[in-house]
């Protein structure tokens, strides 16, 4: 009996060690691969390797202290434990700092809201911290380590899948966004527009307001996926100069101004046809994210699309039975 005790425990210890090293490998498995995606610049061998051998290390201390100095061997355990846990919570800061850097490069890009395109990259990673969080759950309960075990198995099956999909319709969109002029956006901090007077054009700012006209009345505002740089060098122009025009002359950004004209056509398309499905005018007029045509939809005209419809639909048909209404 005391032999199977033994044996008992000092299986459990092997079992608990596995487990601590393992999720630790995972840690930064996990928290590298996505990194890549939304930061590929970042992730690079001398960031990695230090990390990696740090961790072949602690795992060779544990062997060590567990073959040949047990008494130790808690006290190390728990020091991993502790390393362990602010491993999960470096790399927690780490990657919502490279998210938010992410979303900047994308918005500063495209100049429209781009969440929606990288919420998988975010809902994986913090499923990843969870599941780590319940590897040390497991320690001290037989039943979630088995739990653990399924659970971690249907994550992989999530990620491949989604990993699978953003390889095929979104690493494009992505990669030109955050791997131009490296570090460029993370040295830029968010600053409001200067309100500057207006003046007298130059004759490079009389000529990209034509091109911008001439622009307008193409409808080229319902193109997607179109960066702002190309967007400037089709009206002769630069990005920089773009922003500087429109918050000279514009007293606006480009962003703001090219969604009210967006915003603006869609309730026209309402207006004359409000059975349309809310999805097709988002689609029509040029919005990826039928959530961000909605933000954009009620700041603007401060009602809901759906609510615009229903008031566009109960329009026509008193103007249907009041022909009168209809005149004036």
């Amino acid at each position: 009996m005391i032999f199977f005790s033994r044996t008992y425990a000092y299986s459990s210890s092997i079992q608990n060690m596995l487990i601590v090293t393992i999720a630790s490998y995972q840690a930064l498995l996990f928290t590298m691969t996505l990194l890549t995606f939304i930061q590929p610049l970042y992730v690079r061998k001398e960031r990695v390797i230090p990390q990696f051998a740090i961790i072949v290390a602690v795992t060779l201390l544990l062997f060590l202290t567990m073959f040949f100095w047990k008494t130790a061997f808690p006290f190390v355990f728990y020091a991993a434990v502790a390393g362990y846990l602010f491993q999960l919570t470096y790399y927690t800061t780490l990657f919502r700092k490279k998210y938010t850097l992410c979303l900047r490069q994308l918005e500063e890009y495209y100049d429209e809201d781009e969440d929606h395109r990288l919420q998988w990259v975010r809902s994986g990673f913090y499923t990843a911290l969870s599941i780590g969080v319940m590897a040390l759950c497991a320690l001290f309960n037989e039943w979630l380590c088995d739990a653990f075990i399924v659970i971690y198995t249907l994550f992989y099956i999530y990620m491949i899948s989604h990993f699978l999909n953003y390889r095929i319709n979104e690493m494009k969109f992505v990669l030109p966004a955050v791997t131009r002029e490296s570090g460029r956006a993370e040295k830029e901090k968010p600053q409001g527009w200067k309100t500057l007077k207006p003046r007298q054009m130059t004759n490079r700012e009389q000529k990209f307001k034509v091109a911008l006209e001439k622009w307008i009345e193409q409808r080229k505002f319902f193109e997607k996926d179109v960066g702002v740089e190309e967007i400037a060098r089709s009206l002769g122009a630069n990005s920089s100069f773009l922003r500087y025009y429109f918050r000279t002359h514009m007293q606006n950004d480009f962003r703001t101004w090219r969604s009210e004209l967006r915003i603006r056509e869609a309730q026209r398309i309402m207006d004359k046809n409000p059975k349309l499905s809310i999805s097709r005018i988002c689609e029509e007029v040029g919005f990826n994210d039928k959530g961000n045509f909605h933000r954009q939809f009620q700041k603007i005209t401060g009602t809901t699309p759906a609510n615009y419809r229903q008031s566009c639909c109960e329009r026509i048909n008193i103007e249907r039975k009041d022909p009168v209404a209809r005149r004036t």
